[in-house]
Protein backbone atom coordinates (compact mmCIF):
# COMPACT_ATOMS: atom_id res chain seq x y z
CA UNK A 1 0.00 0.00 0.00
CA UNK A 2 1.17 3.39 -0.98
CA UNK A 3 2.20 5.98 1.70
CA UNK A 4 2.03 9.46 1.09
CA UNK A 5 4.87 10.96 3.40
CA UNK A 6 6.90 8.64 1.34
CA UNK A 7 8.84 10.33 -1.52
CA UNK A 8 10.68 8.84 -4.10
CA UNK A 9 12.10 12.07 -6.27
CA UNK A 10 13.98 11.06 -9.41
CA UNK A 11 15.14 11.37 -13.24
CA UNK A 12 17.21 13.10 -14.61
CA UNK A 13 15.88 17.08 -14.45
CA UNK A 14 18.24 17.77 -11.53
CA UNK A 15 17.60 21.52 -11.93
CA UNK A 16 13.51 20.88 -11.24
CA UNK A 17 14.43 18.12 -8.67
CA UNK A 18 16.34 20.61 -6.85
CA UNK A 19 13.68 22.93 -6.89
CA UNK A 20 10.91 20.77 -5.20
CA UNK A 21 13.58 19.70 -2.70
CA UNK A 22 14.38 23.18 -1.81
CA UNK A 23 10.71 23.89 -1.60
CA UNK A 24 9.81 21.28 0.78
CA UNK A 25 12.88 22.33 3.34
CA UNK A 26 11.71 25.60 3.21
CA UNK A 27 8.51 24.77 3.87
CA UNK A 28 9.41 22.67 6.76
CA UNK A 29 11.51 25.33 8.03
CA UNK A 30 8.88 27.85 8.16
CA UNK A 31 6.41 25.43 9.48
CA UNK A 32 8.12 22.86 11.62
CA UNK A 33 11.38 23.91 12.44
CA UNK A 34 14.76 23.44 11.11
CA UNK A 35 16.07 21.06 14.18
CA UNK A 36 12.91 18.64 12.40
CA UNK A 37 14.97 18.10 8.98
CA UNK A 38 17.36 15.53 8.64
CA UNK A 39 19.66 15.51 5.84
CA UNK A 40 21.45 11.88 4.90
CA UNK A 41 23.81 10.87 2.61
CA UNK A 42 24.51 7.42 1.52
CA UNK A 43 27.95 7.77 2.32
CA UNK A 44 26.61 8.44 6.37
CA UNK A 45 24.55 5.56 6.45
CA UNK A 46 27.18 3.15 8.23
CA UNK A 47 27.59 5.66 11.01
CA UNK A 48 23.92 6.55 12.11
CA UNK A 49 21.35 4.80 13.49
CA UNK A 50 18.67 5.00 10.42
CA UNK A 51 15.95 2.92 12.18
CA UNK A 52 15.87 5.88 14.76
CA UNK A 53 16.47 8.58 12.39
CA UNK A 54 13.32 7.05 10.47
CA UNK A 55 10.80 5.77 13.20
CA UNK A 56 11.57 8.37 15.95
CA UNK A 57 8.98 11.19 16.42
CA UNK A 58 9.38 15.06 15.96
CA UNK A 59 10.90 17.16 18.33
CA UNK A 60 8.27 19.56 19.65
CA UNK A 61 6.68 19.68 16.40
CA UNK A 62 3.87 18.11 14.42
CA UNK A 63 6.12 16.67 11.35
CA UNK A 64 9.75 15.87 10.69
CA UNK A 65 11.40 15.47 7.14
CA UNK A 66 14.11 13.07 6.33
CA UNK A 67 15.78 13.67 3.17
CA UNK A 68 18.15 10.22 2.18
CA UNK A 69 20.20 11.68 -1.06
CA UNK A 70 21.39 9.18 -3.13
CA UNK A 71 19.64 6.54 -1.77
CA UNK A 72 18.89 3.63 -3.12
CA UNK A 73 22.07 3.75 -4.81
CA UNK A 74 22.83 3.86 -7.99
CA UNK A 75 25.76 1.96 -10.37
CA UNK A 76 25.50 -1.61 -11.54
CA UNK A 77 28.72 -2.48 -9.87
CA UNK A 78 27.94 -5.52 -7.24
CA UNK A 79 26.72 -4.63 -3.58
CA UNK A 80 29.02 -4.50 -0.81
CA UNK A 81 27.97 -6.80 2.13
CA UNK A 82 27.80 -3.24 3.68
CA UNK A 83 25.62 -1.82 0.96
CA UNK A 84 23.43 -4.84 1.22
CA UNK A 85 22.99 -3.95 5.13
CA UNK A 86 22.37 -0.46 5.03
CA UNK A 87 19.72 -1.71 2.48
CA UNK A 88 17.81 -4.08 4.52
CA UNK A 89 18.08 -1.75 7.64
CA UNK A 90 15.99 0.50 5.56
CA UNK A 91 13.72 -1.69 4.12
CA UNK A 92 12.89 -2.77 7.52
CA UNK A 93 12.04 0.26 8.55
CA UNK A 94 9.31 1.30 5.61
CA UNK A 95 6.74 -0.01 7.67
CA UNK A 96 7.09 1.25 10.54
CA UNK A 97 7.34 4.71 9.81
CA UNK A 98 5.05 6.95 11.50
CA UNK A 99 2.65 9.21 9.54
CA UNK A 100 4.25 12.42 10.91
CA UNK A 101 7.40 11.67 9.43
CA UNK A 102 8.55 12.79 5.37
CA UNK A 103 10.92 10.79 3.94
CA UNK A 104 12.32 11.70 0.70
CA UNK A 105 14.54 8.92 -1.10
CA UNK A 106 16.65 11.16 -3.81
CA UNK A 107 18.57 9.22 -6.93
CA UNK A 108 18.44 10.63 -10.30
CA UNK A 109 19.52 7.24 -11.55
CA UNK A 110 18.46 4.41 -9.51
CA UNK A 111 19.74 1.01 -9.86
CA UNK A 112 16.67 -0.64 -10.84
CA UNK A 113 17.35 -4.52 -10.04
CA UNK A 114 18.35 -3.99 -6.67
CA UNK A 115 15.78 -4.64 -3.83
CA UNK A 116 15.50 -1.30 -2.16
CA UNK A 117 14.28 0.05 -4.92
CA UNK A 118 11.75 -2.56 -5.69
CA UNK A 119 10.20 -2.01 -2.32
CA UNK A 120 10.00 2.16 -2.52
CA UNK A 121 8.18 1.83 -6.20
CA UNK A 122 5.88 -0.34 -4.09
CA UNK A 123 5.72 2.04 -1.34
CA UNK A 124 6.65 4.96 -2.28
CA UNK A 125 4.81 7.91 -4.12
CA UNK A 126 6.74 8.51 -7.40
CA UNK A 127 7.82 12.17 -8.23
CA UNK A 128 9.20 12.23 -11.69
CA UNK A 129 11.52 15.12 -12.73
CA UNK A 130 11.85 14.13 -16.62
CA UNK A 131 14.32 16.46 -19.04
CA UNK A 132 12.28 18.99 -20.87
CA UNK A 133 11.63 18.89 -24.78
CA UNK A 134 12.05 22.08 -26.84
CA UNK A 135 8.56 23.46 -26.19
CA UNK A 136 9.36 22.90 -22.04
CA UNK A 137 12.43 24.86 -22.26
CA UNK A 138 10.82 27.44 -24.11
CA UNK A 139 8.16 27.61 -21.57
CA UNK A 140 10.25 27.50 -18.82
CA UNK A 141 11.89 30.54 -19.75
CA UNK A 142 9.15 32.48 -20.75
CA UNK A 143 7.90 31.91 -17.28
CA UNK A 144 11.40 32.52 -15.46
CA UNK A 145 11.86 35.74 -17.37
CA UNK A 146 8.57 36.98 -18.32
CA UNK A 147 9.97 40.18 -20.19
CA UNK A 148 12.29 37.80 -22.48
CA UNK A 149 11.74 38.36 -26.27
CA UNK A 150 11.27 35.09 -28.30
CA UNK A 151 13.79 35.44 -31.01
CA UNK A 152 15.77 36.06 -27.54
CA UNK A 153 14.81 32.53 -25.91
CA UNK A 154 15.82 30.97 -29.11
CA UNK A 155 19.19 32.70 -28.75
CA UNK A 156 19.63 31.38 -25.84
CA UNK A 157 19.16 27.70 -25.89
CA UNK A 158 21.21 27.74 -29.15
CA UNK A 159 24.05 29.37 -27.19
CA UNK A 160 23.71 26.33 -24.41
CA UNK A 161 22.69 23.42 -26.85
CA UNK A 162 18.86 23.61 -24.95
CA UNK A 163 21.06 22.22 -21.98
CA UNK A 164 18.64 23.36 -19.04
CA UNK A 165 21.37 22.96 -16.08
CA UNK A 166 23.47 25.66 -18.07
CA UNK A 167 20.24 27.28 -19.33
CA UNK A 168 19.00 27.84 -15.32
CA UNK A 169 22.38 29.32 -14.54
CA UNK A 170 22.25 32.21 -17.36
CA UNK A 171 18.63 32.86 -16.04
CA UNK A 172 19.88 33.78 -12.57
CA UNK A 173 22.55 35.87 -14.11
CA UNK A 174 19.80 37.93 -17.00
CA UNK A 175 17.81 38.20 -13.44
CA UNK A 176 20.07 40.03 -11.79
CA UNK A 177 21.20 42.59 -14.91
CA UNK A 178 17.75 42.66 -16.66
CA UNK A 179 15.44 42.98 -14.05
CA UNK A 180 12.08 43.85 -15.16
CA UNK A 181 13.27 45.13 -17.93
CA UNK A 182 12.71 43.87 -22.07
CA UNK A 183 15.21 41.44 -22.79
CA UNK A 184 16.52 40.90 -26.44
CA UNK A 185 19.28 39.12 -28.84
CA UNK A 186 21.83 42.08 -28.19
CA UNK A 187 21.46 41.33 -24.22
CA UNK A 188 22.08 37.32 -24.58
CA UNK A 189 25.14 38.40 -26.94
CA UNK A 190 26.15 40.47 -24.25
CA UNK A 191 25.72 38.76 -21.06
CA UNK A 192 25.76 35.03 -22.48
CA UNK A 193 28.89 32.66 -22.86
CA UNK A 194 28.66 30.49 -26.10
CA UNK A 195 29.33 27.03 -25.33
CA UNK A 196 32.19 25.83 -28.10
CA UNK A 197 29.55 24.46 -30.32
CA UNK A 198 27.46 27.76 -30.25
CA UNK A 199 30.64 29.79 -30.57
CA UNK A 200 30.74 28.18 -34.13
CA UNK A 201 27.34 28.90 -35.07
CA UNK A 202 27.91 32.50 -33.98
CA UNK A 203 31.02 32.40 -36.70
CA UNK A 204 28.30 30.94 -39.14
CA UNK A 205 26.14 33.78 -38.57
CA UNK A 206 28.50 36.18 -39.63
CA UNK A 207 29.23 34.33 -42.32
CA UNK A 208 25.95 33.71 -43.76
CA UNK A 209 25.52 37.56 -43.61
CA UNK A 210 29.01 38.21 -45.15
CA UNK A 211 29.61 40.38 -42.10
CA UNK A 212 33.54 38.96 -42.64
CA UNK A 213 35.63 41.36 -39.93
CA UNK A 214 33.35 39.85 -37.12
CA UNK A 215 33.56 36.44 -38.81
CA UNK A 216 37.35 36.83 -38.60
CA UNK A 217 36.89 37.92 -35.26
CA UNK A 218 35.04 34.96 -34.32
CA UNK A 219 36.81 32.42 -36.29
CA UNK A 220 40.34 33.71 -33.97
CA UNK A 221 38.56 33.33 -31.15
CA UNK A 222 37.02 29.95 -31.55
CA UNK A 223 40.29 28.20 -32.86
CA UNK A 224 42.01 30.06 -29.86
CA UNK A 225 40.06 27.38 -27.19
CA UNK A 226 39.06 24.51 -29.45
CA UNK A 227 41.10 21.95 -31.60
CA UNK A 228 42.04 22.55 -34.94
CA UNK A 229 40.71 19.52 -36.48
CA UNK A 230 37.12 18.90 -35.48
CA UNK A 231 36.48 22.11 -35.61
CA UNK A 232 36.94 22.60 -39.24
CA UNK A 233 34.79 19.52 -39.87
CA UNK A 234 32.33 20.97 -37.56
CA UNK A 235 32.56 24.34 -39.69
CA UNK A 236 31.96 22.38 -42.64
CA UNK A 237 29.42 20.02 -41.71
CA UNK A 238 26.80 23.12 -40.91
CA UNK A 239 28.28 24.82 -44.36
CA UNK A 240 26.95 21.86 -45.74
CA UNK A 241 23.37 21.78 -44.03
CA UNK A 242 22.82 25.54 -45.08
CA UNK A 243 23.90 24.89 -48.71
CA UNK A 244 21.33 21.55 -48.64
CA UNK A 245 18.60 24.16 -46.79
CA UNK A 246 18.70 26.26 -49.64
CA UNK A 247 18.77 23.44 -52.47
CA UNK A 248 15.67 21.83 -50.45
CA UNK A 249 14.33 24.90 -49.83
CA UNK A 250 14.25 25.97 -53.77
CA UNK A 251 12.96 22.54 -54.62
CA UNK A 252 10.04 22.96 -52.73
CA UNK A 253 10.57 20.64 -49.91
CA UNK A 254 8.47 21.56 -46.70
CA UNK A 255 10.16 23.33 -44.24
CA UNK A 256 9.44 20.44 -41.21
CA UNK A 257 11.24 17.81 -44.04
CA UNK A 258 14.26 20.02 -44.25
CA UNK A 259 14.90 20.43 -40.77
CA UNK A 260 14.37 16.81 -39.97
CA UNK A 261 16.27 15.48 -43.03
CA UNK A 262 19.28 17.66 -41.89
CA UNK A 263 18.49 17.60 -38.34
CA UNK A 264 18.46 21.31 -37.68
CA UNK A 265 17.28 23.52 -35.17
CA UNK A 266 14.78 25.61 -36.25
CA UNK A 267 16.46 28.80 -35.21
CA UNK A 268 19.59 27.81 -37.40
CA UNK A 269 16.70 26.92 -40.22
CA UNK A 270 15.54 30.19 -40.29
CA UNK A 271 18.88 31.94 -40.11
CA UNK A 272 19.69 29.91 -42.98
CA UNK A 273 16.64 30.96 -45.26
CA UNK A 274 16.70 34.56 -44.28
CA UNK A 275 20.40 34.84 -45.99
CA UNK A 276 19.65 32.62 -48.76
CA UNK A 277 20.62 35.64 -51.10
CA UNK A 278 24.29 34.83 -50.00
CA UNK A 279 24.55 31.01 -51.47
CA UNK A 280 26.84 31.75 -54.35
CA UNK A 281 29.07 33.54 -51.75
CA UNK A 282 28.84 30.94 -49.14
CA UNK A 283 29.39 27.89 -52.14
CA UNK A 284 32.84 29.60 -52.87
CA UNK A 285 33.59 29.95 -49.31
CA UNK A 286 32.65 26.34 -48.81
CA UNK A 287 34.43 25.31 -52.12
CA UNK A 288 37.78 27.31 -50.94
CA UNK A 289 37.76 25.47 -47.13
CA UNK A 290 37.17 22.47 -48.81
CA UNK A 291 40.88 22.97 -51.07
CA UNK A 292 42.58 23.62 -47.49
CA UNK A 293 41.25 20.36 -46.07
CA UNK A 294 42.35 18.50 -49.32
CA UNK A 295 45.92 20.05 -48.64
CA UNK A 296 45.72 18.90 -45.21
CA UNK A 297 45.47 15.72 -46.26
CA UNK A 298 47.89 15.74 -48.89
CA UNK A 299 50.63 17.04 -46.41
CA UNK A 300 50.61 20.89 -48.18
CA UNK A 301 49.31 22.21 -45.25
CA UNK A 302 50.22 21.04 -41.73
CA UNK A 303 47.22 22.64 -39.20
CA UNK A 304 48.95 22.53 -36.01
CA UNK A 305 51.89 24.64 -36.83
CA UNK A 306 52.47 28.65 -36.81
CA UNK A 307 48.47 28.57 -36.84
CA UNK A 308 48.08 27.77 -40.33
CA UNK A 309 44.68 26.81 -40.71
CA UNK A 310 43.49 30.05 -38.69
CA UNK A 311 45.34 32.01 -41.25
CA UNK A 312 44.37 29.99 -44.17
CA UNK A 313 40.70 30.45 -43.46
CA UNK A 314 41.07 34.00 -42.66
CA UNK A 315 42.69 34.82 -45.40
CA UNK A 316 39.99 32.95 -47.42
CA UNK A 317 37.07 35.38 -45.61
CA UNK A 318 39.29 38.46 -46.47
CA UNK A 319 40.16 37.91 -49.84
CA UNK A 320 36.40 37.88 -50.21
CA UNK A 321 36.04 40.79 -48.16
CA UNK A 322 38.47 42.64 -50.77
CA UNK A 323 36.21 41.42 -53.76
CA UNK A 324 33.46 44.27 -54.83
CA UNK A 325 31.56 41.75 -56.86
CA UNK A 326 30.81 39.08 -55.12
CA UNK A 327 28.51 36.20 -56.71
CA UNK A 328 24.51 36.43 -55.59
CA UNK A 329 21.85 33.98 -55.99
Amino acid sequence: MKKTNIIFFTWENKIFLKKELDRWIGYFIEKYWENNISRIDKDQLKDININQELTSLPFLSDKKLIILNQIPFAGANKDSEEVKDDDSKIIDCLENIPDNNFVLFIQESPDKRKLLYKKILEIATIKDFPNLDEYGIKSYIKESLPWIQSDAIEKLMLYKNNNIEKIEQEIEKLSLYKQNSIINTDNIETYVLPEIESSIFIFLDRLLELNYDKAIINLEKILLNAKIEPTFAWIMTNLRKYLYTIYFKNNWLPDSEIINLLKLHPFVFKKNIYNKGNYRTILHIYNKFYELDEKAKNGQLIWDIDDNLRIAMGKVIFDLKKQKNLLKY
